[in-house]
């Protein structure tokens, strides 16, 4: 699994603190591996998934530290499999990122092409985007999440 950490300032003070972690989509296995979906196509492997990945606390439960994506990449790759299909791997371009930090990880193969190509020097950026934003975007993400006040900012 390629990963690529964001060019933004890592010690950037911001009003949430990141953390990573793939319990919605352990309890999507979980469902599939309940009763109630027996006789699903994808029951027998969400009960090996569940028993599988019971072993690996952080990631249902989360983390901060993200060193810890190179540390479990093989198990987040299984973990993120049903999101990336084999068969769009080609026609799709996307990536997994982790928000308001931009790094990101679990690329389809078709948007690793693109930054294969784009050579050894490219960072992954985002256009017309000032640093000094992501505060801003942070706490009107806080606003609308926690508190239910939504805002819809218009950068001119």
């Amino acid at each position: 699994m390629k990963i690529i950490k964001s060019s933004l300032d890592e010690n950037m003070e911001l009003p949430v603190q990141l953390h990573v972690s793939f319990g919605k989509i352990f309890s999507t296995f979980e469902r599939y591996a309940s009763d109630e979906f027996s006789n699903h196509p994808y029951h027998k492997s969400a009960i090996d998934l569940v028993k599988e990945f019971k072993n690996y606390p952080d990631l249902i439960n989360g983390f901060s530290d993200f060193s810890l994506l190179e540390k479990y990449e093989n198990q987040i790759d299984l973990l993120l499999e049903p999101l990336f299909p084999q068969p769009l791997l080609l026609n799709e371009i996307k990536s997994v990122s982790i928000p308001f930090s931009f790094t990101s990880f679990k690329f389809t193969d078709r948007f690793s092409n693109i930054i294969d190509n784009a050579g050894e020097n490219y960072e992954l950026n985002i256009r017309n985007y000032e640093e000094d934003s992501m505060y801003i975007m942070a706490c009107t993400f806080i606003l609308g999440y926690v508190h239910g006040y939504n805002l819809s900012l218009i950068h001119i």
